[in-house]
């Protein structure tokens, strides 16, 4: 199996797909799943465990922007449950109490808060040129996260802790890109895949699915963001607003013959055909480019 060759410096960066393998696996809208062993993250238990996250939780002065709290696939408002103070910390008795209930927890922007996850996000931002941002969920019961959804990014989701059921339904939505409203949803599982502590998965964009935790899971997810036509074009996309082509995630993974393919699709529209060397710029910077857009005090929301 071909694979993303981490930088010698750190052997942390290990992802066990390789480019051409996550391209057609969102070509062809499928998953793909791999059993590996935690052993491959070096100093895996601290990388990101069931204690850090209540550690977080008593020391994470950002936890009204970054924390959600959810129970059978609900959000819970922090606010009217009180488990804010008026700083916007997390009242540990109160996040305590609703984890002992069976609430699961979603951690946004773990990247910041950890710095080997940190060094791993900013690394496969080099490889793949995607703007990486990591999301850490945990669910200390077996009531689902989240209800039945897909993500405008694609996934690379490692089981750090316990099981986890994954469940597929159709495939990926048209203009995957952008997280927009979808009205009728599939009703059909297509798909099913069992996690186990230190399996990797990739979901690409689109996707519809929902998690059945094991009591005491957590993984993390790693979120690839792509630009779509509206990140440079947004005119255009105006005046084609039935074309969901133009939502699509434009993923180059940092070469330049695919790079090349994509600007040759995109010269199929006269408005963007004179615009080929500003394009190229654009998409070769484009996770600088989220990283300035989406910074406030470098704390600032993904999406």
């Amino acid at each position: 199996m071909a694979a993303l060759r981490p930088p010698p410096e750190d052997a942390l960066s290990w992802v066990p797909f390789g480019p051409s393998e996550l391209i057609a696996a969102c070509e062809d809208g499928r998953v793909l799943h791999t059993r590996s062993d935690i052993d491959c993250f070096p100093e895996s238990d601290s990388l990101f465990a069931w204690n850090n996250v209540m550690r977080l939780a008593k020391t994470d002065d950002h936890a009204d922007k970054h924390w959600r709290l959810y129970k059978s696939g609900r959000p819970i408002d922090l606010n009217m449950m009180r488990v804010l103070d008026r700083s916007g910390r997390l009242r540990t008795d109160r996040f305590e109490s609703l984890i002992e209930q069976g609430a699961s927890v979603m951690i946004n922007r773990l990247e910041l808060k950890v710095p080997e996850i940190g060094r791993l996000s900013r690394q496969i931002e080099a490889w793949t040129g995607a703007y990486v941002r990591v999301v850490a969920i945990g669910s200390p019961g077996r009531a689902p996260c989240m209800p039945l959804h897909y993500d405008h990014v694609d996934v690379i989701a490692i089981q750090m802790d316990g099981d986890k059921t994954w469940s597929f339904y159709g495939r990926p939505v048209e203009g995957s890109g952008i997280a927009r409203r979808v009205e009728d949803r599939p009703q059909v599982k297509t798909d099913e895949i069992a996690l186990q502590k230190g399996d990797c998965l990739f979901v690409p964009a689109g996707l519809h699915h929902q998690c059945q935790p094991s009591d005491g899971s957590l993984h993390l997810a790693l979120n690839l963001k792509w630009p779509t036509v509206m990140d440079f074009a947004p005119d255009l996309v105006k005046q084609r607003p039935n074309d969901f082509s133009l939502l699509e995630p434009i993923r180059t993974y940092r070469s330049p013959e695919r790079v090349d393919c994509l600007l040759d699709q995109l010269s199929e529209f006269d408005e963007l055909r004179l615009r080929q060397d500003e394009i190229k710029e654009f998409l070769q910077g484009w996770p600088g480019h989220c990283a300035e857009r989406w910074r406030v005090s470098n704390l600032g929301e993904f999406y």
